[in-house]
């Protein structure tokens, strides 16, 4: 699985965050060099640097929706050279450029993966080492270094803990709505779809007819005398019965076709890409997998290309009826709304 990061594709929020980071690391720079009591010993390339600093700060933000996600370690590479460079241009091991490494190493931790935020902070531990040992000596250069490191590193560990723990709940939540969704969408009883769920299904399956003119049939099912069911062996078996039914029919169906709770002991099917002659072989391998012996009565009909789901239900619904009334335990198809729908019984 691709580790998720928090603002990952975010490109606009991470430019503006690393121009905002450029432009007041500029600003520091700038501003130590005109403060009193501080004797830089490259005052000239330290300009430069803050120069670079506003530069790069601007141009981040003109290009924040345009750059690419592999530009943005370039310039926090970039941010930690030119830290290093700073440090070495102050002339001092103890400079106090030395935290904005931490700038960089936040950046990091928020934006990018734990292993690229390695990477980095061992370049920053790299180009620090190199500009201290180029220093005259001040003190223990290795106590600067690790003081520094240390601190930057710990920084970097507790941002992208706390990164972690948004991911964790983030994903948590992803995951609740997921479900609150699947259980909206669900038969509690049968783990079906219920009837609104059902028809989202079937209306995505005729627009989809609709552009490509395959066949769309339904199909309403319902159990024969299941009153006298519950009313025999009582409505905790009853509720068996519809579970074991769905379990069986979703393994009867094809796997394009969409099967919901309706209500009560009424089931739909939806069949796409499929014609009233196949439409009939399906529900008569569900009529005959009920199980405890029951008999159900279906009314079919086949999508005449324009007439809108609950039309096409309402003609599915009353050939139902006619199949009751026929004696039930039979089906009752019609290809169009205008032919005489055709019996098929046990």
């Amino acid at each position: 699985m691709t580790e998720r990061r928090p603002a990952d594709g975010d490109r606009a929020l991470m430019a503006s965050v690393g121009a905002l980071m450029y432009l007041v690391a500029g600003a520091v720079v700038a501003l130590s060099l005109v403060a009193p009591g501080h004797d830089m010993a490259n005052p000239s390339a330290l300009v430069a640097g803050s120069v670079a600093g506003f530069v790069t700060a601007a141009w981040m933000w003109l290009l924040r929706e345009r750059l690419p996600r592999h530009l943005f370690h370039l310039t926090s590479a970039a941010g930690t050279v030119m830290t290093a460079l700073c440090v070495y241009w102050s002339g001092e091991q103890s400079s106090p450029y030395s935290f904005l490494f931490l700038w960089v190493a936040t950046f990091g931790a928020y934006f990018f993966t734990p292993a690229q935020v390695v990477a980095h902070l061992s370049l920053a531990g790299a180009v620090y080492a190199l500009a201290l040992v180029e220093l005259p000596p001040e003190g223990d250069a290795f106590e600067h270094w690790l003081l520094t490191m240390v601190g930057v590193s710990l920084a970097a560990a507790v941002i992208r803990q706390l990164v972690s723990a948004r991911e964790g709940l983030e994903a948590a939540r992803e995951q609740l709505l997921a479900h609150t969704i699947e259980l909206a969408r669900t038969d509690p009883l049968t783990g079906l779809l219920n009837r609104r769920a059902w028809y989202e299904r079937l209306e995505e399956e005729l627009e989809r007819a609709q552009r490509s003119s395959a066949p769309v049939c339904v199909a309403m099912l319902d159990l024969d005398y299941f009153k006298a069911f519950n009313d025999e062996h009582g409505h905790i078996a009853g509720d068996d019965l519809l579970r074991a039914i769905a379990s069986v029919w979703k393994l009867a169906i094809r796997p394009a076709d969409s099967l919901g709770r309706y209500g009560g002991e009424e089931f739909a099917l939806v069949l796409p890409e499929c014609e009233i002659e196949r439409a009939v072989e399906v529900i008569e391998r569900l009529r005959a997998s009920v199980p405890r012996d029951q008999r159900c009565s279906v009314g079919i009909a086949r999508w005449d290309g324009q007439e809108t789901p609950l039309d096409l239900v309402a003609r599915a619904d009353a050939r139902l009826y006619a199949a009751k009334n026929l004696g039930r335990d039979r089906i009752v198809a019609a290809p169009w709304r205008t032919e005489t729908p055709a019996v098929r019984g046990r």
